[in-house]
């Protein structure tokens, strides 16, 4: 069987070398996927997950469009997974938490509400 080549758009090599994600990662999670769900802003992308061993067990989102010549990588990032996003939020627990408050007015944002992490 011959394996169609990985193509990276320039997009994708922009965001891999900003993020530090091998090409290895993403060509195994693009091969052998351990999930794969339909790109929402794309009906012809698709996005596969595969977790990262050597990167503390990470999800690794991958976003390809696959043709019959080749699979070309869009953009790939670290996910935190489907449905269990505290399980892969590596920040402690007391700072997890989202709130609400009140802008002050003085900042170039002008006035309202905004969240702070």
């Amino acid at each position: 069987m011959i394996l169609k080549p990985v193509v990276f758009t320039l997009h994708a090599r922009a965001k891999i070398a900003e993020r530090r994600i091998e090409a290895g990662w993403i060509e195994t999670a693009v091969r052998n996927p351990e999930w794969v769900q339909p790109e929402p802003r794309d009906a012809n992308a698709e996005r596969r997950f595969g977790s990262v061993a050597a990167f503390g067990g990470r999800i690794l989102r991958v976003v390809c469009v696959e043709t019959a010549s080749e699979i070309r990588i869009v953009t790939a990032t670290f996910d935190r997974g489907p449905g269990d996003h505290d399980r892969y939020d590596l920040r402690p627990r007391s700072r997890r938490r989202l709130f609400l408050r009140r802008a002050r007015s003085d900042r170039p944002y002008g006035r309202g509400w905004a969240i702070y992490l």
